[in-house]
């Protein structure tokens, strides 16, 4: 991916360790992993790349008004339903920006949100594990819905939870957060699905957009 060898690279490595004076990876049989001095440098030369890159587009936009670039960060559901819509009306607009659109997941997203490496997130609205402070600006609720065929007999009654639990369910694999999110709902409502059939989701129960606080 550099281009170059890896006693190059090793050699470079090292001449980095000596500067720093601090040893920033260790190595071990099946390559190398990042001390905490490692970790520390690392996001310091990310924030100070994405800092130069700054600086490349804001002069660009100074030589051509009305262009500029703005990177994205944006999870597949996201970026499937909301954005193809809202990059169009973008374009529309300022005809001259250029997007750079990067797709993962959150928990990968974010440490590029903190770098600086992208403007902001559009996905769904998650507590985050890390204590990254970032402004979050819900845009639009996708509520959990029950679905059922047509002639289903619970739709020749009123829904309600004793009515649910005559019934199976499925539901979405825990693993996913959406399936959390609605296992912890029907722990409040008391309903214990009769059925351990489980299905990927597809929707999300609500979007919005996360950006790093900066006077910026």
């Amino acid at each position: 991916m550099l281009g170059v060898t890896q006693p190059a690279l090793t050699k470079s490595l090292h001449e980095l360790e000596d500067i720093m004076q601090a040893r920033l990876f260790d190595r071990h049989s099946r390559g190398v992993r990042p001390t905490e001095a490692g970790l520390i440098f690392v996001q310091t030369a990310r924030r100070v790349l994405a800092e130069l890159r700054r600086l490349d587009e804001e002069l660009d936009q100074l030589s051509s008004p009305g262009s500029g670039t703005v990177a994205l960060g944006a999870l597949p559901v996201a970026a499937a339903g909301v954005l193809p819509g809202t990059l169009a009306r973008l374009k529309a607009t300022y005809p001259h920006i250029q997007v750079r659109l990067q797709q993962g997941r959150t928990e990968d997203l974010l440490p590029l949100l903190a770098s600086g490496e992208i403007d902001l997130i559009v996905g769904r609205l998650y507590e985050t594990a890390a204590p990254y402070r970032f402004s979050r600006e819900p845009l639009c609720t996708e509520p959990i819905s029950i679905l059922a065929r047509t002639e289903h007999p619970i739709l020749s009654e009123e829904v309600t939870v004793n009515a649910l639990r005559r019934y199976d369910l499925v539901l979405p694999t825990v693993s996913q957060r959406v399936g959390q999110e609605i296992e912890h709902l029907l722990a409040l409502l008391g309903l214990q699905p009769t059925t351990s059939l489980r299905s990927a989701p597809t929707g999300s129960s609500a979007r919005c957009c996360m950006r790093r606080t900066s006077s910026r």
